[in-house]
């Protein structure tokens, strides 16, 4: 799938829409991406903010958000090598998540905090996570005065923690 040469609708009367050229060039990475000769990823994708356009219409955002999203799950779905070593217990400890971006959707930082908690006690000796708990583990939206962090990043560390626990 292409995601260059795109065309988008004018916005809605009242609404200047993102600025053309910002979205062109980052959808020009997307598709180098998706070609493999760039190296955008979903998180770059769903967290970049495009301006208003400031000379004439620009893309309706809509259209333009919802391709992003688009966007980004093929990203998600390209192989990359990934670190697959098995993690320590102060590694669990140590990690940091981003922060969810505004409008987007995030895990509750407790509840994954939480998770966190019982892997590296697991790997300490002190509980009994197992992986299949980690593959099943599901998480609460943030609230809305709260924190979250960032799906992608969380998903791509469980998928790490899970095997270190299939081990």
């Amino acid at each position: 799938m292409s995601f260059d040469n795109v065309s988008f609708n004018k916005p809605r009367t009242g609404s200047a829409g993102y600025d053309r050229s910002e979205v062109d060039a980052f959808l020009a990475r997307v598709s180098a991406t998706v070609a493999g000769e760039d190296e955008l990823t979903a998180a770059d994708v769903e967290d970049v903010r495009f301006p208003r356009s400031r000379s004439g219409p620009g893309y309706r955002e809509s259209e333009v958000d919802d391709l992003l999203d688009r966007a980004a799950a093929a990203i998600a779905a390209i192989p990359r090598q990934v670190d697959t070593s098995p993690l320590t217990a102060a590694e669990i400890r140590a990690v940091r998540f981003p922060p969810v971006p505004d409008g987007r959707r995030g895990y509750a930082a407790a509840e994954v905090d939480a998770l966190l908690c019982r892997a590296a006690a697991t790997l300490d000796g002190g509980d009994d996570l197992t992986a299949d708990d980690v593959r099943h583990a599901a998480f609460g939206a943030p609230d809305p005065d709260g924190h979250g962090y960032h799906e992608v990043a969380v998903d791509v560390f469980l998928d790490r923690l899970e095997s270190t626990l299939d081990d």
